[in-house]
């Protein structure tokens, strides 16, 4: 399956309504889950600016 073509509800329902979804399935979807919840990491600009004295 596509976990990233999946909508968040879908991954929820997958998770926790289907009682007869195989557990692997289960299992994918909540990692898809905490990967889209983890914390994204931001562009840092390392370019020094120039500062005039003053």
């Amino acid at each position: 399956m596509n976990w990233k073509a999946a909508t968040r509800a879908q991954l929820l329902l997958i998770c926790s309504d289907y009682e007869d979804c195989p557990i692997h399935l289960k299992l994918e979807a909540a990692a898809e889950l905490r990967r889209r919840k983890r914390e994204k990491h931001q562009r840092i600009q390392y370019k020094k600016k120039a500062v005039y004295p003053r």
